[in-house]
């Protein structure tokens, strides 16, 4: 069976066409223009034909030119998971989206690639993606152990084996609002130990209010 060829478009020259798509107006005009500088854009040096390179042009001139707004409709998602997701406060998330305030270049980049909003082409991908393929699965090894399960002492036994099966069973909370280590640190230097919190914590049904509510005391103690 024959291997297909992968197309690597480097940063550097990803990064010079998204620049340059910004200064124009008129899509037909940027590709034109791109494809008459071959001296620059050497796209047959990564194996892209003039079509293909015609196709990457005009993807990255559309993607360059969304909005805000665009960008949250095409990827499906809510205001209120973009403001979740990537701890943007609301208000800016909203601000954003009815085009009050215009959003930074950099950030509706990494939406569009964060969403796969990016077509490029066939077999066509980027230096950065790839990269973050390779060592993605590196950083889960490395944590995985140390996120596995919550430290407790050893001296009792009973008491971890209980905290640890809480664990199992809040795992959708843990994964919205953190662990002890979470609360640990919101009241560092405080009397109470993060365990005492933790313990709190998991038998609260209103886990949200809850975190806010620690959230809060400690803001207060803060400013005191």
């Amino acid at each position: 069976m024959k291997k297909t060829r992968l197309k690597i478009l480097t940063d550097k020259m990803f990064h010079k066409l998204w620049m340059t798509a910004d200064v124009y107006t008129d899509e037909d005009e940027f590709i034109k223009d791109m494809a008459a500088s071959v001296k620059i854009f050497k796209f047959e040096s990564i194996g892209l034909d003039l079509d293909d390179y015609i196709y990457m042009l005009r993807n990255i001139y559309k993607a360059r030119k969304m909005t805000f707004k665009e960008i949250a409709d095409r990827s499906e998602v809510k205001k209120s998971e973009l403001s979740h997701t990537f701890c943007i406060p609301i208000r800016t998330v909203e601000d954003w989206y009815c085009g009050k305030n215009k959003t930074p270049t950099y950030i509706n980049l990494m939406l569009i690639k964060y969403y796969h909003l990016l077509d490029l082409g066939k077999y066509t991908r980027l230096e950065s993606d790839l990269n973050y393929i390779k060592t993605k699965p590196n950083i889960y090894a490395k944590n995985a152990k140390a996120n596995k399960e919550v430290d407790v002492p050893k001296k009792d036994k009973s008491r971890s084996d209980n905290i640890n099966k809480n664990i199992e069973n809040n795992k959708d909370k843990d994964k919205e609002m953190g662990t002890a280590n979470t609360i640990s640190n919101i009241y560092e230097g405080h009397r109470r130990s993060a365990q005492d919190y933790y313990d709190e914590y998991i038998s609260s049904e209103d886990y949200e209010s809850y975190l806010d509510k620690l959230i809060m005391d400690a803001k207060r103690r803060k400013k005191s």
